[in-house]
């Protein structure tokens, strides 16, 4: 963005006749830009694949919840819920 800042405050002394004048802020532009999405683009894609596993063992998690606190009071339930709650914990 700054470098189209410094291009058009270019234009704007010298007048649009002359491409050197403005071609350098035009670069900066462009290369601060393709850096930019070099870097955002990774960062989303590690953002979705972490976020994607929080929401998979949310639902591990609330799965195992259900068994031991649901409606069901059935011992065997109960006692599935909680081995696999220990089994969770040790995956962490």
């Amino acid at each position: 963005v700054l470098g189209m800042i410094q291009a058009f405050e270019l234009i704007a002394e010298v007048g649009v006749g002359d491409a050197k004048v403005v071609a350098s802020g035009i670069f900066q532009a462009l290369v601060t830009t393709a850096a930019g999405l070099g870097i955002g683009i990774p960062t989303l894609l590690v953002h979705a694949l972490l976020r994607r596993r929080v929401d998979d063992r949310v639902l591990e998690l609330e799965d195992v919840l259900e068994r031991l606190f649901g409606e069901s009071q059935d011992p065997a339930a109960r006692s599935e819920g909680l081995h696999e709650l220990d089994a969770l914990g040790a995956a962490s």
